[in-house]
């Protein structure tokens, strides 16, 4: 079987992109490296989840003032054929993209967390990551709400490196933010 070469790759990943843009408003739609996945929405678990990283995150943005918080957000890497949307991506405030950009290519998140979903965590654990790792996402969260976990990886060489996994009965003090006074459990408050 003969392998497809760059430019096809790339000609693939144009139309790919075609289709996402086509799609309603709303549609869950992702291209990493190349690969194309729809997913539905989540179930409850995952939203109260997300929703509870947020309101925690949100607590650091507003106690440091360094940090740019954002949920489901586009991120394009032509170079890297990828199209993402994580479940919350963070910049340092003083690397945040334009507020106007979308998708947005200026730069990678320093950090993306993935609520994890059946559906999804075979892609969130495999492409996905590897999709990040070669945009430059310096920090990847793993957050299982079936496990009630947090696994932390760290972009060492271009590859997701796990770090740390914590519990729910463990602290939630994880880079790139350490100590977010509160324990892991407050993101499962079911």
């Amino acid at each position: 079987m003969r392998m497809a070469t760059p430019a096809e790759l790339d000609a693939r990943f144009t139309e790919l992109e075609a289709i996402v843009e086509k799609l309603p408003e709303g549609s869950h739609a992702e291209i990493a490296q190349g690969l194309f996945l729809m997913s539905p929405s989540p179930a409850q678990k995952h939203q109260i989840t997300k929703l509870e990283l947020c309101r925690l995150l949100a607590d650091v943005a507003s106690r440091t003032g360094g940090w740019r918080f954002l949920s489901e957000v586009e991120i394009r890497s032509a170079a890297h054929r990828s199209r993402l949307i994580p479940d919350v991506s963070a910049w340092k405030a003083a690397d945040s993209p334009d507020i106007e950009e979308n998708p947005i290519e200026s730069r990678p998140p320093f950090w993306v967390a993935e609520v994890l979903s059946p559906t999804t965590e075979p892609y969130d654990r495999g492409v996905k990551a590897a999709a990040y790792a070669a945009i430059g996402v310096a920090w990847m969260w793993l957050v299982d709400p079936k496990k009630r976990t947090v696994e932390v990886f760290e972009n060492a060489a271009g590859a997701m490196t796990p770090r740390a996994e914590l519990s729910a009965f463990d602290p939630l003090d994880a880079p790139p933010f350490g100590d977010l006074v509160a324990g892991v459990a407050r993101l499962f408050p079911y």
